[in-house]
């Protein structure tokens, strides 16, 4: 048996358009996440966000640093609200950026379910030919004879398997950074709403250290 298209039987054009449009949806991906960036860190919004809202600087100061400052900002912007509706705010904005990164990743989890399926279905029909044969053959069984059939039905199943780990692989590695980035804007913006409340966990945190450090001078 020659390792061919035609080898794979019914299931090569089945399995090569899964093949082709998981590279796709993984190449615009994977190209989409290379550009998205959260710009800035954590603590450096923060201290501005502090800033502005002990009214030494100005939500311009916040303009063009990436989109964690852009939901700092859109906070901010709403000080005024009461927090049930700027927590509805935020989850708005979290949401559509989750829509964004998130994109085409049901179709990644179709591909990596329906492509080991089809490879199966390949396995079956590569038995089925491989015992047709069989029937059809009046002489002495030989292994040339089975090699066509069972040389699918082992392509196929291959087939399926190379297409689907990699697209899961990388849907869940996807998966994993969009959690982790939006837990991080999670955590800032959780602190920046209570910030307007009122609540620094920074000087919080602050005082509780200082305290503890008293505590031990003293003993």
């Amino acid at each position: 048996m020659s390792l061919s298209f035609a080898a794979f039987g019914p299931m090569a054009y089945p399995l090569l358009g899964c093949s082709f449009l998981g590279l796709i949806i993984i190449g615009e991906r994977l190209i989409y996440f290379i550009t998205w960036s959260s710009g800035g860190n954590a603590s450096q919004v923060l201290s501005l966000a502090h800033s502005i809202n002990q009214g030494i600087s100005e939500l311009s100061v916040l303009n063009d640093k990436g989109r964690l400052a852009s939901s700092t900002r859109l906070l901010l912007w709403h000080a005024d609200k009461s927090r049930d509706l700027r927590e509805e705010i935020v989850n708005h904005w979290l949401s559509e950026e989750h829509n964004q990164l998130c994109r085409y990743f049901g179709w990644l989890t179709l591909i990596a379910v329906i492509s080991p399926m089809l490879g199966l279905l390949g396995t079956v029909i590569g038995i089925i030919e491989a015992f047709g044969a069989i029937a059809d053959h009046t002489g002495p069984i030989y292994p040339a004879l089975l090699a066509d059939g069972l040389g699918q039905a082992m392509l196929t199943t291959a087939a399926g398997l190379a297409i689907a780990i990699p697209v899961l692989v990388t849907l869940h590695c996807l998966r994993i950074w969009t959690d982790s980035r939006l837990n991080l804007f999670v955590e800032t913006l959780n602190r920046v709403n209570l910030l307007l409340e009122g609540v620094d966990l920074q000087e919080l945190g602050n005082s509780s250290a200082k305290q503890n450090v008293a505590q031990v001078t003293s003993i």
